[in-house]
């Protein structure tokens, strides 16, 4: 059994492919993954004399497997190292929801980490596909495709006072808005996990909307 992370990236992808490999042949070679165990000490015997070649060959088999199995460094960013106190705007009201992505999205267009048609392009989303981006309650997450204009990974959020409507439904009135870009379409996960499991607590969200100073809304996101 294999457990791996619901949303495999690239380096996932390849720190699994190590840990099956051996399975697929045997533990013979691993020739796909790089020099096997006999290659290195067939070079070694090139340049020095070998007392115990069965032993050298099995310390290096041990040392293969345990670097190929050495689970990948995630470098992505985390939650509070994309959305920072000059990315939170706390606003009364908003008038519609397109205004409150609007202002939402204002720190990222003004610090450059997206361009104005990645704001224009998650307001068509909602106008083509409906509140799709509503995901718990009072709760949305807007964002748009890398090539919309998304110029670096960054969030932002907009915590209002009241409501703003994304529908005529009651389960669409949302108080906490996130903007989410990416422009890779992965290098923002691993912040968006960690915003996932902050929104899963209902007195976290709570908290959240009831926030009237930036310190507060930090406080909440270090732990994460």
């Amino acid at each position: 059994m294999f457990i791996v992370s619901p949303i495999l990236t690239d380096a996932d992808k390849a720190h699994l492919l190590n840990q099956v490999q051996p399975f697929l042949d045997g533990g013979n070679g691993m020739n796909a993954l790089g020099p096997s165990a006999q290659d290195i000490v067939d070079l070694v015997k090139k340049h020095s004399s070998v007392l115990n070649e069965s032993a050298l060959q099995e310390d290096i088999k041990r040392y293969l497997t345990a670097v190929r199995n050495r689970p990948p460094q995630d470098s992505r960013p985390t939650l509070p190292e994309l959305l920072f106190p000059s990315r939170i705007t706390i606003r009364e009201e908003a008038a519609d929801w397109r205004e409150a992505i609007r202002i939402a999205s204002r720190p990222l267009l003004d610090d450059g980490s997206i361009r104005q048609p990645y704001v224009q392009a998650m307001i068509k989303a909602i106008d083509d596909h409906g509140p799709y981006i509503v995901i718990a309650p009072g709760v949305a997450i807007a964002h748009a495709k890398p090539e919309d204009g998304a110029v670096r990974t960054s969030m932002a959020l907009l915590a209002l006072q009241r409501s703003v409507a994304f529908s005529e439904a009651l389960k669409h009135q949302v108080r906490l808005l996130f903007i989410v870009a990416s422009p890779d379409g992965d290098s923002h996960l691993k912040a968006l996990t960690q915003l996932s499991d902050l929104l899963k607590e209902t007195k976290n969200r709570m908290m959240l909307e009831n926030a009237s100073e930036k310190h507060e809304i930090m406080r909440l996101l270090l732990p994460y």
